[in-house]
Formats: structure tokens, sequence, C-alpha cells
């Protein structure tokens, strides 16, 4: 299998995890106190690739590839609720046997990591810091219309069709990611094709939308009962979760606050990576 995430540090190895029965794949590198990283949808650990480096510096990371998609297996009719993947994670970071964490999760990640924030509290699990990079929310517009109108029949269909294969297809998709389109690569369009090619990904991807709404309305009352320290890090430029949404956040969220960085989209820690580490490790960093 190529690997293409050639600027992971040179202590990150790969392995394999089964903490909800299945096979999940995760990157595992660098020192210091351990760090869950959860990519967004359509993604996987592979998005990481720029900021793993300077992370793995001073934390023990751990970037995971959720179930249904990167190098994880793809399971038939498996519960794929923010909350079940969350007691997944959870599960896993159980038997890592350290603590305390601390959490980033992206857009969709990011609302797998507020629940895993609420679960790893039920399982006594100490959490020192959570960052949410754009999380889905119940405040964002785009994704309460475009997610049904994405697992329509006749939709589904033609992404089954497609797959998100054709290059054409990737190269629109990931110009409307980012704020600055230029900055699209064929290492990132050809690094997120791979395992979108794996039967079942296009499968999974669509079950994830098919009770979008009622998840995403759900995030509220988890957001309420979050007392971890969170940053909330977003692009002026996201056009998939929208900048607008993130003072509701920090309105129901008793512990966040919010960052931009000027100019990006909805993967500012691929767009100007070293911007978004600049903003995360410090704060990470910060003593509770």
């Amino acid at each position: 299998m190529q690997d293409l995430q050639t600027n992971s540090p040179p202590v990150t190895e790969q392995d394999w995890a089964t903490p909800s029965g299945h096979r999940m794949h995760y990157r595992k590198g660098g020192t210091g106190p351990p760090l869950l990283l959860i990519h967004g949808l359509v993604a996987y650990s592979f998005s990481w690739r720029f900021n793993l480096p300077a992370l793995a510096r001073q934390f023990t990371c751990y970037a995971v590839d959720l179930l249904g998609m990167g190098d994880s297996e793809r399971p038939v009719g498996i519960d794929v609720s923010p909350r079940a993947l969350a007691a997944g994670l959870v599960a896993f970071m159980q038997a890592q046997g350290c603590e305390p964490w601390s959490v980033i999760g992206s857009s969709h990640g990011g609302g797998v990591a507020m629940w895993v924030a609420r679960l790893a509290r039920e399982a006594g699990i100490p959490l020192r810091r959570l960052v949410l990079v754009a999380p889905i929310n119940p405040w964002s517009s785009h994704g309460r219309r475009l997610a049904p109108f994405a697992a329509h029949p006749w939709t589904a269909a033609v992404v089954r069709a497609s797959r998100f294969a054709y290059v054409p297809v990737r190269r629109a998709t990931f110009r409307r990611m980012y704020g600055d389109p230029s900055r699209v690569t064929e290492e990132t369009l050809a690094g997120y094709a791979r395992p979108l090619r794996t039967k079942g990904t296009v499968a999974h991807c669509l079950a994830l939308l098919k009770d979008w709404i009622h998840n995403v309305d759900e995030l509220e009352e988890v957001m309420r009962a979050i007392e971890v320290p969170t940053l909330l890090v977003w692009g002026t430029k996201d056009r998939l979760v929208y900048l607008s949404s993130a003072p509701r956040i920090v309105e129901t969220m008793p512990h966040a606050r919010l960052v931009t960085i000027e100019g990006t989209g909805h993967l500012p820690y691929e767009e100007r990576p070293e911007e978004f580490n600049a903003a995360v490790i410090p704060f990470l960093n910060t003593a509770s």
C-alpha cells in the first residue's frame, strides 16, 4: 500500500485497533501527553500531514481513521452517529492506558469530538483541552440544506456512480473547501482519492448523511455539558460550515473561545498549517 503521508514525522507508525469490534486504522507518533486527532467527513488521518510534525514534537499523537474511512474497516449496518463513533474512540483511549488527553476534531469530526468530551467524562477519562475546527453545529444553515439533498436516492445514485474518484469532481470540491483554491495540490487530490476507491466508502458516507439534521441538533445539548477548555478555530472564508455560527457555539459552550485564520476556508490546518499550529499548540500547552 502506497503511503501518501510523506510529511508525517519519522516516528509516526501505523497500527490497527478494534475498540468497537471492527478494525480501526490509526497513526501514532511523537512523545508527550496524548493527543487524539479526528478528521472530517470524506477524509482520514491524511488530513493532518502538515500538522503532525509540529504536534509530535510535544505530544503523543493518535491520528485515527474513523470506521468507514481511510484504511479502517467498512462494516455494513453499524450505527454511524457521532455518539456511536465517539464511543468507539473513548474505548480506544481507554485501551492506550495514558491520560489526560487532549482532542482535536475537524468539521464532522468536531461533532464526534464533542461527544468524545462528554463520553470520556462519563467513563472517567480526564481531558485537558479540546480544539474544534469549524465543527458541525445546529446554527450553520449550509449543512441543514445540503445533507437532505445529498442523501436523496437520486443524488446518492450519482455519488455512487462517480465515487468522487474523477479528478474534475475532486478538484471542484476542494476549490470550495479552500479559501485560496490555488493552494489545492495534486498530492492533496491524490491523497484523498485513494481510500475513496475502497468498496463501501460511498455507502458509508451516505449513511452518515441519513440522520444528519437530528445528529447535528443533538449537539446543542452536548455542548452545554462540556466543561473542558475549548478553542474554536475557523477560516474566515469557510463556505461549508459558516463562521457566522461560531458566536452561538461560544455562547453555548461555557469554556470556549474563538480564533480565526484570515483568508482560509474549511481546512485551515491544510491550507495554512503554520498559522494553525501557532494558534493550537500554545493552547494545548496551557496549564489548567
